[in-house]
């Protein structure tokens, strides 16, 4: 069987990190892993998708995660991960969204940078967009995990935040204390004990948002 994993949000987030983290834990496992980068153009704010794929009885596969098959995705800003879930997203997957919106170019413009054709539906509303991936049948962890990031000390731990959201969601064959060690080796010279603290309040407020009878 292949796990399939999806994570996207914008570039500058962390989100490269990340997988990296969830990737190496995977493999030193000794599952088969395969994993794909899109990134977007080089400057900050733009679209960036990641997907791991993995899996203990089959050693070889391709790194195209299929339409509709995310077993887990992990969006660090809503609208990418309205996007993308519109594709992925699966009957009985997870989605695990960070709901700090970051606005984009079209918006302020008021007008696709693409096409001169008016949007009608803007930048939608969180709700619209939580609503709408749970009519796609997966379930629905969000909370806004940049704040849990700013709460500990810098909004650019926000990734670890959901490393530990990851974690309480379950789905993985990877122990939180695990990816815990290998936040601690990876974490930049003094900021250890600040990325422990962000995987931990990522990690309660999944559970905490795991409580509510509409994650289900």
């Amino acid at each position: 069987m292949i796990t399939n994993v999806l994570v996207t949000g914008l570039s500058g987030s962390g989100i490269l990190l990340f997988s990296r983290i969830l990737a190496d834990l995977l493999a030193s496992k000794g599952y088969a892993i395969s994993t794909k980068d899109c990134l977007g153009t080089a400057h900050r704010a733009t679209l960036v998708i990641t997907e791991i794929r993995y899996s203990a009885d089959q050693e070889e596969f391709t790194n195209f995660i299929p339409y509709g098959g995310a077993d887990l995705l992990v969006g660090f800003e809503p609208l990418e991960t309205l996007r993308l879930g519109a594709l992925y997203a699966k009957r009985g997957g997870r989605v695990i969204m960070n709901t700090r919106r970051v606005m984009p170019t079209f918006e302020t413009l008021g007008r696709d940078i693409f096409s001169p054709e008016p949007r009608p539906l803007g930048y939608p509303e969180t709700p619209w967009i939580i609503d709408y991936l749970r009519q796609l049948g997966a379930g629905v962890v969000a909370f806004d995990a940049t704040a849990r990031a700013e709460e500990v000390g810098h909004h650019m731990s926000m990734n670890v935040v959901m490393l530990g959201a990851l974690a309480a969601c379950g789905g993985l064959e990877v122990a939180a204390e695990e990816i815990e060690t290998i936040v601690a080796q990876r974490a930049p010279k003094g900021s250890a004990e600040r990325n422990l603290a962000a995987f931990r309040r990522g990690h309660a407020a999944a559970l905490e948002a795991l409580a509510s009878p509409a994650a289900a």
